[in-house]
């Protein structure tokens, strides 16, 4: 997460999302060695803030909004891209933010570096959508962008809109 780097989103080929909290971690790593041998059960008995089971395959496209902290989306291989929006430092609501617009496997999603709601998306249904994370029914827009699967998406930083 931006705006908390300790805070981290990892996909697991079991189709769940955790996110974990490894600002302890962190801290073993900054302690001298004889410290971290003490204090090594702390950090390899740790459990994820989250566990999210609503995607039922596994997938590749997660990202965090560098807008809102803690907001995110993930997205995998059967089309389905979660919206995560934070309750409380160590809480979401995720299970019925649900986006569906691809019909193939979700391979990137970006948010917009200016629009704290609209992110975009690419498919190996060969299309780029554009979402806003305001209306959950369809993407705002979607176009085909290539002949052949669309893996990877990035925003241009130095144009404000989207036109």
């Amino acid at each position: 997460m931006p705006q908390k780097p300790h805070i981290c989103a990892i996909w697991g080929d079991t189709g769940h999302v955790h996110i974990w909290d490894f600002a302890c971690n962190l801290n073993a790593l900054a302690l001298s060695e004889t410290n971290i041998s003490k204090d090594a059960s702390m950090v390899s008995n740790q459990t994820p803030l989250v566990k999210f089971s609503g995607h039922k395959y596994e997938g590749y496209a997660i990202v965090w909004n560098p807008l809102v902290p803690g907001m995110l989306v993930s997205g995998d291989c059967k089309n389905y891209i979660h919206l995560w929006e934070p309750s409380s430092d160590s809480t979401w609501n995720v299970g019925s933010n649900q986006y569906v617009g691809h019909t193939g496997s979700v391979e990137d999603l970006q948010w917009s570096p200016t629009e704290a709601t609209v992110f975009a998306s690419c498919s190996v249904d060969k299309t780029i959508a554009i979402w806003d994370s305001r209306t959950r029914r369809s993407p705002a827009t979607s176009i085909k962008a290539h002949n052949t699967d669309v893996n990877v998406i990035s925003w241009n930083k130095c144009v404000s809109l989207f036109i």
